[in-house]
């Protein structure tokens, strides 16, 4: 439980500092699009459960190399999915708000799905040792 809030607090806070940021660079959607992908990453990686079992399994089955490795796909996709929905918002002209509330859905989404599908069964693998 306190991983999870440690992990839920410093995505918040890596995935605000980001959009805040890059909002003065960029447009607001796709400041959130960046900066809630990589917040996804810091969270799922640092949770290690994603709803799918214990995080604690994730960090003793899985080598540090490997949790890198995840952060960076997830993340990564989902900076990238979060850029794609805010290109979508601008071409069909949302509002500032609507399109920042779409793009943080489609990103959170997209970041646990591309989680979900690298996280191997570690329970299985605990008990083959």
């Amino acid at each position: 439980m306190l991983r999870r809030l440690l992990a839920a607090v410093v995505a918040l806070a890596v995935a605000a500092g980001l959009t805040l940021g890059l909002e003065q660079l960029f447009a607001l959607p796709y400041a959130v699009g960046i900066g809630v992908g990589i917040g996804a990453g810091v969270f799922l990686v640092m949770d290690g459960s994603a709803g799918a079992g214990e995080g604690w399994v994730y960090h003793e089955a899985r080598p540090r190399s490997d949790r890198i490795r995840d952060f960076q796909w997830t993340a990564g996709v989902g900076a990238g999915i979060g850029l794609a929905l805010a290109y979508v918002a601008a071409v069909v002209h949302l509002a500032r708000i609507p399109a920042a509330v779409m793009v943080t859905v489609g990103t959170l989404i997209a970041a646990n799905m591309i989680f979900l599908w690298r996280r191997p069964a570690y329970e299985q693998m605990l008990d083959e040792e």
